[in-house]
């Protein structure tokens, strides 16, 4: 639902990258908040590998917390679409699969090119300062990715991450910006795991994307879309068949959360 009538979003706090608006609300995260964050970023960075066991025990000694605050930070990962549960095994980071791919462009496109496209039908000229001045950020971090530097590489995630999620924002839908969320949480893991750069075909990428949303024609601002989130689509398909044929035992070890004597218990 959309939070009024108009356009106007000239006093719309933006939350910062990564962080829900229930996390933004908390002066002091909980234990559960500040595990699920550490998980969550160790997760889409590819810090902890798709199939990685999660052990609850083995978590609570690494985060020094009770079992308790690590259940409850599994549940908002298995929420997000970044944990899954297996009978007799417990929880996983989700595992990459084509059909996670394709289900994953379906519902990025459905959202994206819809907000899009209600973007466009009136920014205030506040909105368009905004989103001209994250995609101009967004643009100026591709010329860090090369390398792998997890530090990097995390903070072009999140000025992505920031431009993508800003345009329902600004829109008026910030309900539709946690659904994204998920999505965007999800991209990242797929790209960090099978070592993708999403390199635009242009320095100036998301600026001309920006440009286009911002001239106030929502068709045009939905085709612009489309072909945005269309780049590379067949090149990302063929990394993950590469992937998973390629991968091996040490894909599923993680060395901080694998205790191989405590692999079959909980």
């Amino acid at each position: 639902m959309r939070t009024n009538g108009s356009h106007d979003t000239k006093d719309t706090a933006m939350p910062p990258a990564f962080t829900s608006a229930a996390e933004t609300n908390e002066n002091a995260p909980t234990l559960a908040a500040q595990v699920y964050q550490q998980l969550r970023d160790d997760i889409i960075t590819g810090r902890l590998a798709p199939g990685a066991r999660l052990v609850r025990r083995t978590l609570a000694k690494r985060f020094n917390v009770s079992v308790i605050p690590i259940l409850e930070a599994l549940l908002r990962l298995e929420n997000d679409g970044l944990v899954d549960y297996e009978e007799k095994m417990g929880a996983r980071v989700t595992i990459i699969t084509p059909e996670m791919l394709e289900t994953h462009r379906v519902m990025r496109e459905s959202l994206e090119i819809h907000m899009a496209r209600l973007f466009a039908v009136a920014p205030t000229k506040s909105s368009k300062e905004i989103l001209l001045e994250k995609a101009v950020l967004v643009d100026k971090y591709h010329d860090f990715l090369p390398g792998g530097d997890y530090d990097n590489i995390k903070e072009f995630f999140r000025v992505h991450y920031d431009f993508h999620l800003a345009i329902p924002m600004l829109a008026g839908y910030p309900g539709i910006v946690q659904e994204m969320r998920k999505v965007w949480f999800r991209r990242f893991m797929f790209f960090s795991n099978i070592n993708v750069i999403d390199t635009p075909a242009t320095g100036d990428h998301h600026y001309k994307l920006a440009k286009k949303l911002t001239a106030g024609n929502p068709d045009r601002a939905g085709e612009a879309m489309r072909l945005h989130l269309g780049y590379n689509v067949e090149h990302y398909r063929q990394a993950v068949q590469y992937f998973l044929s390629s991968k091996d035992e040490r894909w599923r070890k993680q060395l901080f959360l694998i205790d191989e004597d405590e692999e079959t218990s909980e």
